[in-house]
């Protein structure tokens, strides 16, 4: 049996050839529809890893390297520590979170945030952690890593005393 193709069937084809093998346009990533991140967390609580743990002690002091020092407790060997710049109590606001502690120096606005548990030590990566005016120290969904490229999600909400 012998197949005839007269130009409009090939044209017609051609066509779809053409269309179906243009490149696709690429999205335009200004409208991407990614979830807000958000932290509803009661006072004194730590949220690790989508387990909502309760702040038992929160402690804080000046450190030889010219730190303050805020810790906050949820069992003996676990909890988030941070250090802000200089030897004062951290004023309201919003400080970047740095995984050097080096870069925490008076007037960088930097501060360095740990999770620990066990002995061993997560460093938090990058975010924000605030202290508002009644001193509440607030971070939300920090990424915390350690040497070996474990990491934990870690929020927080307590008091600096």
């Amino acid at each position: 049996m012998k197949v005839r193709y007269n130009s409009y069937s090939i044209l017609g084809l051609l066509v779809v050839l053409i269309f179906s093998c243009k490149k696709k346009k690429e999205d335009d990533n200004s409208n991407n529809n990614v979830a807000p991140v958000f932290c509803s967390l009661s006072p004194s609580t730590c949220v690790v890893n989508d387990t909502v743990k309760q702040i038992i002690l929160d402690t804080s002091l000046i450190t030889s390297n010219n730190t303050f020092h805020s810790e906050h407790l949820v069992a003996i060997d676990e909890g988030i520590s941070a250090d802000f710049e200089g030897s004062t109590f951290p004023l309201q606001g919003k400080y970047a979170i740095t995984s050097s502690f080096n870069e925490v120096k008076v007037g960088s606005k930097k501060v360095y945030i740990q999770y620990f548990k066990n002995g061993e030590a997560y460093v938090g990566q990058t975010g924000e952690v605030e202290i508002d005016v009644n001193s509440i120290i607030y971070l939300c969904k920090i990424t915390f890593k350690n040497t070996f490229g474990e990491t934990f999600e870690v929020s927080l909400k307590s008091t600096i005393k």
